[in-house]
């Protein structure tokens, strides 16, 4: 004789989390055994993520090469602006497709050797670090079709680190780590990513103040109205 058929409903898949330790056969149907492509959302609770949706299909100056970096700028009238680095390259998003941003300054171009930029943003421009290459911006009031080196902006003063690691935080930009400093943070003037000599610019030297001796600048970050430092 055939068993009657029972029917069971979970209200919200998931809901009380993913569980991976306990045995499936005791779990409540509540619990997730395996939450792929699923985001927490502000209840804390698993949701579904919305799908990929592929910006761009191919092209020449990027080849077979992986995006490396990416960054948002949206400027005081609303316009937003999408830039990417890779294949020692810059790029911009625009409608659904990547196209390369020139070298824009005067003389020769800088030589890019590697994508692996750090890309903060300050006063509506975006600034570009990487150990070992000059300093780098893009600045839409300027041009939305070209970079710079930073030492080409208007106002430019002193001298900016070729960081590898920069954080923008409380209206200036914050570098530390080049291929023979790693112990000096430099800071900029306020709402200035140009001028690192005069107004209220700076530099830290932080190879004094180490808990356990000696260590390496590794990382930046801003957080409640303070500047965190990061060491190997």
């Amino acid at each position: 004789m055939a068993q009657a058929l029972q029917t069971s409903t979970i209200s919200a898949p998931g809901f009380m989390g993913l569980n991976t330790q306990d045995s499936s056969l005791d779990l409540a149907q509540g619990f997730a055994l395996v939450a792929n492509n699923c985001v927490i959302d502000q209840y804390g609770r698993i949701g579904a993520r919305k799908g990929w949706l592929p910006q761009h299909a191919t092209l020449g100056a990027l080849s077979t090469a992986p995006v490396e970096a990416i960054a948002q700028l949206v400027v005081d009238d609303g316009s937003e602006y999408i830039v990417a680095t890779g294949n020692n390259k810059l790029f911009k998003l625009v409608t659904a497709t990547l196209s390369e941003l020139t070298y824009g300054g005067g003389g020769v171009a800088p030589t890019i050797t590697d994508s692996n930029w750090q890309i903060v943003s300050l006063n509506q421009c975006l600034y570009f670090f990487q150990a070992g290459h000059n300093p780098l911006v893009f600045q839409p009031s300027v041009s939305t079709t070209t970079y710079r080196r930073v030492s080409e902006m208007a106002g430019y003063t002193g001298t900016v680190i070729d960081a590898n690691v920069a954080v923008s935080a409380y209206g200036r930009l914050w570098v530390a780590s080049t291929t023979t400093d790693k112990t000096v943070i430099a800071f900029s003037d306020i709402l200035a990513g140009q001028v690192w000599s005069t107004g209220t610019a700076g530099t830290l030297d932080v190879s004094t103040v180490w808990p356990a001796g000696s260590d390496t600048i590794t990382g930046l970050a801003a957080h409640n109205g303070n500047l965190f430092i990061f060491g190997k």
